[in-house]
């Protein structure tokens, strides 16, 4: 995908929304129909921990979508593998997040685990790679920084 490598141009350090950690774990999603991790190359990845609830209800949400009976075992091993020291490093929460946070959600802000990713990025520096328009929007409108935002 020639606008993920253009929208990476220059970065080597890149934290993943969800949906961009879901290919990890096994699960496809139809906004998504590239292999991220070849597309990312050599940058590295990492993903904020207070966002692994976020992952399993989605993939709950999707294997029941997908019809599954059970998740499978190969979801349920790479999942480990991402938790317990896969491709991606997760980062651990830090009190500043939660004042980031607490400011993003009173300003009408009203996913958490998108507040999360964001202050995550802010404290650690590294740029976000999200699907999500309405996060973008959303700062934008209410003047945060976005500069660290990569929406694809």
């Amino acid at each position: 995908m020639k606008r993920l490598r253009e929208a990476l141009s220059g970065i080597d350090k890149v934290i993943l929304d969800t949906s961009f950690v879901l290919p990890y774990v096994g699960v496809r999603i139809r906004e998504l129909d590239v292999d991220v991790a070849v597309h990312l190359g050599n940058v590295e990845r990492y993903y904020p921990y207070l966002l692994i609830p976020e992952l399993m209800g989605v993939l709950i949400k999707v294997c029941r979508k997908m019809g599954f009976e059970n998740i499978t075992e190969d979801v349920l091993t790479r999942f480990n593998s991402l938790i317990y020291g896969g491709d991606i490093g997760l980062i651990y929460p830090d009190g500043e997040d939660i004042r980031l946070v607490y400011k993003l959600l009173g300003e009408g802000f009203n996913d958490i685990f998108d507040a999360i990713l964001y202050s995550t990025s802010i404290r650690s520096g590294i740029s976000i790679l999200t699907l999500d328009k309405m996060l973008l929007e959303f700062l934008i409108d209410k003047g945060f920084y976005t500069g660290n935002i990569i929406v694809i």
